[in-house]
């Protein structure tokens, strides 16, 4: 937190070695920049700024030690959404430009994965899976590791010979796994088409129940085999309506994990 009874400028100042108080004035103006403030804001107080520009200052202040670490601790969780993507963008940048090594604590999956060049993720007290977001995202260790990163897709599965066979037929799985098991799929694996008459080596009939129009793109539900109802969503081809039937296939492998 800022002190609310100095200036920005003596705010970031508060951080500086008392040797560097005499170039008070342009170290201060370096660090505003740093973080994309503008270095006239020095003379404002904390309750003239935005809330973004408040954690801004605050990262300045912290930044201006040289610290080789810094820890971050839900830095964002109090800015709104639009202004938290913004703000981390505009930190993220800051403290690589700095060349300062960064832990970020978060429950937001987005900033994990957009912030960090390595992700750990943490479950009861124990590390459950550490790599690349990419990595996290598209090959996780376990069902509720998928789960916190993204949504998911699952169905009840069996697989044998580098193959699984769902309610989408037969797909090509990740591993070398045998046996029951349970296929995960990211939503944007899953295509939605309109002509088919039953189920094939790589897609299954539904029928659309729902749509919810998000501007640029739309989620439509469909009804599976046994009354079973999943979200896919569709960014571009035909005008869908409820009742239309249509197929499902699934892009690239699935995830596995041995049923339980």
């Amino acid at each position: 937190a800022l002190f609310p009874h100095l200036t920005v400028g003596q705010n970031v100042a508060f951080g500086l070695d008392r040797h560097e108080r005499a170039d008070q004035i342009g170290i201060v103006a370096g660090l505003l920049d740093l973080v994309s403030l503008d270095p006239s804001l020095a003379s404002r107080r904390p309750d003239e700024l935005s809330g973004g520009q408040q954690q801004r200052v605050a990262l300045a202040r912290a930044m201006a030690r040289r610290p080789s670490v810094m820890l971050l601790d839900e830095p964002f969780s109090a800015l709104d959404t639009a202004l938290r993507a913004v703000t981390r963008e505009l930190v993220a940048a800051a403290l690589s430009s700095a060349g300062i090594t960064t832990v970020l604590v978060t429950h937001d999956r987005e900033e994990a994965l957009t912030f960090g060049d390595q992700v750990a993720v943490l479950r009861d007290g124990r590390l459950a899976q550490v790599g690349t977001p990419v990595t996290l995202y598209s090959a996780p260790a376990d069902l509720a590791t998928a789960r916190f990163l993204g949504d998911v897709v699952v169905f009840e599965a069996h697989a044998s010979a580098g193959r699984v066979h769902c309610a989408l037929g037969l797909v090509a799985q990740s591993s070398a796994l045998v046996g029951a098991c349970v296929a995960l799929f990211r939503p944007e694996q899953l295509v939605v088409e309109t002509t088919a008459t039953g189920t094939t080596a790589a897609g299954c009939v539904a029928r659309v129940m729902a749509i919810e129009f998000q501007g640029a793109s739309q989620v439509l539900t469909l009804e599976l085999a046994g009354a079973r109802s999943i979200d896919v969503p569709v960014t571009s081809g035909p005008t869908y309506r409820p009742g239309d039937q249509v197929v499902l296939r699934a892009l690239g492998d699935a995830v596995v994990f041995a049923a339980r």
